[in-house]
């Protein structure tokens, strides 16, 4: 068996697919609002591709838009996609 079945599935997708169609799928997979969709799509490759890097399907999050709009947020202030807030006292 396969410790990560999704992963080894999105290291094979990533080498037939341009970033662009993983994007795409990105989109589609996790319903993203036309909003997100559009700020998605103003970054450059290399910064969508830092978006999606810690995994094409969103899981545990209550609204998927909302957390690609952090995980932009963070990629556009030099951070990694997933960087939490430091936790409070």
């Amino acid at each position: 068996g396969v410790r990560n079945p999704s992963g080894v599935v999105m290291s094979r997708i990533k080498k037939v697919v341009t970033t662009d169609e993983l994007v795409a799928i990105f989109v589609d997979v996790n319903a993203l609002d036309r909003t997100c969709e559009q700020k998605l799509m103003s970054l450059t490759p290399e910064q969508r591709a830092e978006v999606i890097a810690p995994g094409i399907y969103l899981q545990n999050v209550r609204n998927a838009s909302t957390a690609v709009r952090t995980r932009i947020g963070n990629v556009l202030a030099g951070k990694e996609a997933m960087d939490r807030p430091p936790l409070r006292d």
